[in-house]
């Protein structure tokens, strides 16, 4: 959580936009909600608002977008988690521009 702390206050965040792994039927089961537990525990510790993206499939979007690249997927597992990382952040954006907010 010191690391965390540092980043914000180095990178002046002010949001914690944090990916929530609903089930395929738009239901939140038991892991979105020790997702939600962590990501407020968090929140609350940095001083920052929370906004959650809607995770599924991403982590298949980011498989998808390594095969069109040309990338093994066995030999880079840790890229689909960087890579699926990307994709929320994102989405959050996209929702941002689109109900017509800016980040700051």
């Amino acid at each position: 959580m010191a690391q965390l702390a540092q980043l914000v206050a180095e990178r002046q965040v002010n949001i914690l936009v944090v990916g929530l792994p609903y089930n395929m039927d738009g239901s939140l089961g038991y892991q979105g909600h020790q997702v939600q537990k962590f990501a407020e525990r968090c929140a609350r510790h940095l001083n920052l608002d929370l906004e959650y993206v809607d995770e599924r499939l991403t982590s298949y979007e980011a498989e998808q977008l390594m095969l069109a690249e040309g990338l093994s997927l066995r030999d880079n597992r840790s890229l689909i988690d960087r890579k699926a990382a990307a994709i929320i952040l994102q989405q959050w954006l996209d929702q941002l521009r689109a109900r017509g907010q800016e980040i700051g």
